[in-house]
């Protein structure tokens, strides 16, 4: 499974990928050398972040019997905190971070990621206790795996969220709930025609579901809003971002579009829910105003235009803005040359 959504993934020998959980490792390494010579390296950069030290173990140890030659960093940590890295070379389109040095010539730059998989834990992962890894359980990880994932995103950068979960709660809301934290304005959206590349029997992502009741005793197997379900339950374990979108606004209405482009694919052709692969790609568009340096922030001075009409397009450090989010003042801090390039920082 872990083989599709590498697939999807699109990585090529130049990019730095990140598998956030671990998934995905020799699918991702075969894809880096796709097109090489023989004996040739991949250019990028390949991290493998395992969730605890038995996962770090296994992982090296695949990667050495693969023989590939690539450049691998393993790192252990929780997926849903990974940190920022750092690079003290001058890699191409990472953000300044630290100015240059006499120990650091070209400073330190926050690494973005051009392709990331997030092969979630799921309660349909075998190799979990099913007593702990319930849907309602693992929604709320989950969540904050995916949206850490497109904060380490690259612009123009694609991320695969997958898991092998038959349940609403875990896939397709998932994908809203994230969508409607970022807004429109981030860049983040679902890549169109993806299911054309996939040739396993499959069907298109769910723009309505229910969600199970996780106390069986209870006479409701299900709920379709929040209101049905009992108030102990309400912020436990049944949360509102496990709900489908609703209501007429615009922002629903897009993120149920968005829906239609997941999608659930089956090994055969008995579309069986316990060998499913739930998969959503994701992409970064570059945003088109300065505006989204943090989720919901919006800078006043971008629809702004000079005297001769033109819109204004410079940031010079030292610039005033006013953050619309908040109606606080804000200082550029940084080159900011144009539109989003170069601003590295806002107080």
């Amino acid at each position: 499974m872990a083989e599709l959504a590498a697939t999807l993934l699109s990585a090529r020998s130049e990019h730095h990928v990140l598998d956030l959980c671990g998934s995905g490792a020799q699918p991702i390494l075969k894809c880096l050398h796709t097109g090489l010579p023989a004996g040739d390296a991949p250019h990028g950069l390949l991290v493998l972040n395992a969730r605890g030290p038995e996962q770090l173990v296994r992982l090296a140890s695949d990667v050495r019997q693969l023989q590939m030659g690539s450049p691998v960093v393993f790192t252990s940590s929780p997926p849903q905190r990974f940190p920022e890295l750092q690079s003290a070379s001058a890699v191409s389109g990472a953000r300044q971070w630290t100015p240059p040095s006499g120990r650091e010539p070209t400073g330190q730059r926050i690494l973005k990621f051009d392709r990331i998989l997030c092969f979630a834990p799921c309660s349909g992962d075998a190799t979990q206790d099913t007593g702990l890894f319930r849907p309602w359980h693992m929604h709320p990880l989950q969540l904050r795996i995916l949206l850490r994932g497109l904060h380490l995103l690259a612009d123009g950068g694609r991320l695969v969220y997958a898991t092998c979960s038959d349940q609403a709660i875990e896939n397709e809301a998932v994908v809203a709930s994230a969508l409607r934290s970022l807004g429109r304005g981030s860049g983040a959206q679902l890549v169109e025609g993806v299911q054309a590349l996939v040739s396993q029997t499959q069907t298109q992502g769910l723009q309505t579901w229910r969600v199970p009741n996780p106390e069986e005793s209870d006479e409701s197997k299900s709920f379709a809003a929040m209101h049905e379900a009992p108030q102990k339950l309400r912020g436990g374990k049944v949360l509102s971002t496990m709900f489908p979108p609703s209501g007429n606004q615009g922002m629903t209405l897009w993120v149920q579009s968005q829906l239609q482009h997941c999608l659930r694919a089956f090994p055969d052709a008995t579309c069986d829910s316990s060998s499913i692969i739930f998969v959503a790609v994701f992409e970064k568009r570059v945003p088109s105003v300065v505006s989204r340096l943090w989720m919901g922030t919006t800078l006043s001075h971008s629809e702004e235009s000079n005297h001769d009409g033109e819109s204004k397009e410079d940031f010079p450090a030292g610039s005033s803005v006013v953050v619309r989010a908040t109606g606080a003042p804000a200082v550029v801090i940084g080159p900011g040359q144009k539109v989003y390039q170069g601003l590295l920082k806002i107080r």
